[in-house]
């Protein structure tokens, strides 16, 4: 077992001057017929009120983090254009009356699961006008239910952990408001080609070093499972870290083969 690809989706709020604005009506594209951009690179489409981007699948580092690159350039560039700017929280309250129609009330569309308990995460149920912002990473893997459920969670450990330690006070204070909606540890959905691990927000996706991370960090969990060392995450306080915000304790994950900081 392998990890044989890698992409993403990542959401992203738009700003008109300082206000946040949706983007309902200024993309176009939806789940089911995304606006291409090219067959090569990705595609954009509306999600509840904010705007959507996802790369295709690449199958080495440099690959993705040029296409994450230059897709995440064209959507900055595009937002320019409409006269807005991209907002790079992770975490954005809205005024109510960018939130009045149908698609500004629809979340969750398709289940994920918890790969640490096997069941279904309940739908996100928003208060007042927060929406969170994720930055999914689509893991190409050829694995049973269970070996997926185990790369979940090896994602949590070999991914999200150590991204909570660059994060500074205010990331983490957002990424506690994101994950009060969804995105708690062990967020995945199974799909034909693998998983997709929805943990993470959309914060690593504004960094092309935090992209090759994410790349190879990916690539050890896949490896850490295939190794047969899944039952050791068993034992470390990984969900009560990632759910909190709590600084992680280093000397429980430098025990695990291939584990490494930022």
């Amino acid at each position: 077992m392998r990890m044989t690809s890698i992409g993403s989706d990542f959401e992203m709020g738009l700003l008109q001057g300082l206000r946040p604005v949706s983007v309902e009506g200024r993309i176009g594209g939806t789940k089911e017929r995304p606006m291409w951009i090219s067959e090569d690179l990705g595609n954009m489409q509306e999600d509840n009120v904010l705007a959507e981007a996802a790369v295709v699948p690449c199958y080495s580092m440099g690959e993705f983090v040029r296409k994450m690159s230059t897709l995440r350039t064209y959507l900055f560039n595009w937002a320019e254009g409409q006269q807005l700017k991209v907002a790079t929280d992770c975490s954005i309250e809205y005024d109510r009356n960018q939130l009045m129609t149908p698609q500004a009330m629809e979340f969750g569309c398709d289940v994920d699961y918890n790969s640490w308990t096997g069941e279904v995460n309940p739908r996100p149920r928003p208060r007042g006008g927060r929406r969170s912002a994720g930055g999914h990473v689509h893991v190409g893997v050829e694995a049973d239910a269970a070996s997926l459920f185990a790369v979940g969670r090896a994602m949590d450990a070999f991914v999200t952990v150590p991204l909570m330690l660059v994060q500074d006070k205010v990331q983490r204070r957002m990424e506690i408001e994101r994950r009060a909606l969804y995105g708690k540890a062990g967020a995945v959905r199974l799909k034909p080609y693998g998983l997709e691990y929805r943990t993470l927000s959309n914060q690593w996706t504004f960094n092309d070093q935090l992209i090759e991370f994410v790349y190879d960090a990916a690539s050890r969990a896949v490896q850490f499972v295939a190794d047969g060392h899944a039952p050791m995450l068993e034992e470390l306080m990984i969900v009560p870290v990632v759910n909190t915000g709590s600084r992680p304790d280093l000397n429980y994950y430098y025990q695990l083969p291939n584990w490494e900081e930022v």
